[in-house]
């Protein structure tokens, strides 16, 4: 069966998360990044900002990074509403082996459910997004697609689990980017796990 073309590079600019978190996806050949603000104006202000200081900072600078400057000079003053809201968020990441069909469709189901952060990321070198300890610190809960990727994830990332909760989900790599089958048998496996979290 041949497998579909990675996630298209660009989801949003701006989409709603839980009614208190605006998301900006910023998509490079090496990876992708989600960066978050706590209302719609000040994402796109995030975007004009970044758009007028890229190129004057072309050199050794991308999008993503201006953006990580303007989140944490500009968006972080509120510390206090910020840390409530980040409270209230299930901290979520989808891991597979290559990042490139299961997981990443997970990361987009869940990303629009109120309360909920996504991530994802692969176990193999070569994923599109390789798997760090940083994320397994961010997440409060994880979910693996199968049992190899629980006991690849236990053998290298030991210390980064403790008091993690780590959900198999027994989902086989036979589904396309996206595929309303994959789709369907997240929603059932992992909605559970959010609604009840």
């Amino acid at each position: 069966m041949p497998r579909s073309k990675a996630p298209p590079p660009v989801k949003g600019p701006c989409s709603e998360r839980g009614g208190t978190r605006f998301r900006i996806r910023i998509c490079e050949a090496v990876g992708h990044r989600a960066l978050y603000f706590l209302t719609r104006k000040e994402a796109l202000t995030g975007i004009e900002e970044a758009t007028r200081e890229l190129p004057a900072a072309a050199k050794g600078r991308s999008l993503d990074m201006v953006l990580d400057t303007y989140v944490q000079n500009a968006v972080c003053s509120d510390n206090a509403t910020r840390r409530v809201a980040e409270r209230r968020m299930k901290k979520v990441l989808f891991i597979c082996s290559q990042n490139k069909l299961r997981s990443p469709t997970a990361e987009q189901v869940f990303s629009s459910w109120p309360g909920v952060e996504t991530d994802s990321a692969g176990l193999s070198p070569d994923a599109i997004t390789p798997l760090s300890s940083e994320q397994l610190e961010w997440a409060s809960i994880v979910f693996v697609m199968d049992a190899s990727h629980k006991n690849k994830l236990s053998r290298k990332f030991r210390d980064s689990l403790k008091n993690k909760r780590v959900i198999c989900l027994d989902i086989p790599d036979e589904y396309e980017f996206m595929q309303p089958e994959l789709v369907e048998l997240l929603e059932i496996k992992v909605g559970r796990y959010l609604r009840d979290a």
